[in-house]
Formats: structure tokens, C-alpha cells, sequence
């Protein structure tokens, strides 16, 4: 064999060993991005996932309800809770019974629906009916819809005073709250403590 065959030969080997390296290396290149590539879309996944859907799978309702809590609570009035809440719930956020409330009849554990109202009654006195308690507390004097008459019935509120209640109610339409009262002229805050357990809005 002549030297220039075996120069030629070396030089073909070295050519296939040439490719056969970037090839390889190629190749080697490819798989080494593809797992790159797949670690990145792994990781995205885990730490961008999918928004989580409540579909109110489970009945849920998440809508609130106003009630009006009256009768023997530290601060009666209207109050806007969650639906699915309980009287005690509406009594916690009345501030609580005060020290003449008769808890015992009502019932705490009942669910509340929107536009009711809760009537805290008072602890009869001795010789006094529960029962008479109980429908004397119901008896709230609504004033959207009271006439004169039953106005004057509440304490501290005369003629003129009812007068100014009625005309204050034509003139701005209804009373949302009964704190609102307090805007009529000449009832101010100390009126308003005698009245506040004895009037509603609904």
C-alpha cells in the first residue's frame, strides 16, 4: 500500500470522527434543551396554577341579608350580616342583650332572613305575664307609616313633635334607619333614648 493511500485513508477516518463528534454533540445539544424546555413548563405549571373556580358546588351562598334588631340589645337597629347567619349572630352585632334581656324566649340557634325583625323582650317583673312582655316588645310604632296618634304615643314625642316627624317623612321620604329620627328638628339624642327601643323602620 502506498503512502498516499494510507494518507487518504487517515484523512477519511478523521473526516467520519469529525461528524460523527458534531452529530453526537448535535444530538446530545437537543436532549439537553428538550429538558430544559420541559423543567421550565414544569415549573410554570406549579407556580402559576390554574385559577381556582368556585362554582358553588357546595350550596354556598355567599349574599347578605338586613335585619332589624330591636327590644333589649345595647344597640338596636339595622344591620347587614352574611346570609345563613343566626339570630346570635344579629345580637352580637346588636352589641349584645342587655341585663333585662329574657334570652329564653327566643330562639338564639334559628337562621334570620332578609327584612326580619328581632325582638329582644324584657325579663317579665314578678307578677308580671311573660307572654304580655313579649307582645308589648312587638308592638314597635313603625315611623314610615305612623299616623299622629300613634306618634304621641311614644314618650317625649307631643303633637308638634309628631307633627315634625310626619312632615320631615313627606318631605325626604323614608326613614332607612331609626337613628335617622335624630334629623327631625328638636329630637336629639336624649329623645331618642326613650324612643329607640319602642320604634322600627320595617
Amino acid at each position: 500500500m502506498s503512502d498516499k493511500k494510507i494518507e487518504k485513508d487517515k484523512i477519511i477516518i478523521i473526516a467520519v470522527i469529525i461528524l460523527i463528534v458534531i452529530f453526537g454533540g448535535l444530538y446530545i445539544f437537543e436532549l439537553m434543551r428538550g429538558s430544559v424546555v420541559l423543567s421550565r413548563d414544569s415549573s410554570a405549571s406549579v407556580s402559576n396554577p390554574a385559577p381556582f373556580e368556585n362554582n358553588n358546588a357546595g350550596g354556598v351562598n355567599v349574599a347578605s341579608v338586613v335585619v332589624h334588631v330591636a327590644g333589649e340589645v345595647k344597640a338596636p337597629g339595622v344591620y347587614e350580616l352574611k346570609s345563613g347567619s343566626r339570630v346570635l349572630d344579629a345580637l352580637e352585632m346588636a352589641g349584645g342583650p342587655t341585663e333585662d334581656a329574657d334570652l329564653g324566649r327566643i330562639n338564639l340557634a334559628a337562621y334570620i332572613s332578609d327584612a326580619q325583625q328581632i325582638v329582644v323582650p324584657k325579663t317579665p317583673a314578678e307578677g308580671e305575664s311573660p307572654a304580655a312582655v313579649y307582645d308589648n316588645a312587638k308592638k314597635l310604632v313603625n315611623i314610615n307609616t305612623a299616623d299622629l296618634r300613634e306618634l304621641m304615643t311614644l314618650p317625649g314625642i307631643g303633637e308638634v313633635l309628631a307633627g315634625s316627624i310626619i312632615a320631615y317623612r313627606e318631605r325626604n321620604g323614608d326613614f332607612y334607619d331609626i337613628s335617622e329620627i335624630k334629623n327631625v328638628t328638636r329630637i336629639g339624642d336624649r329623645t331618642f333614648e326613650q324612643i329607640q327601643d319602642l320604634i322600627t323602620v320595617n
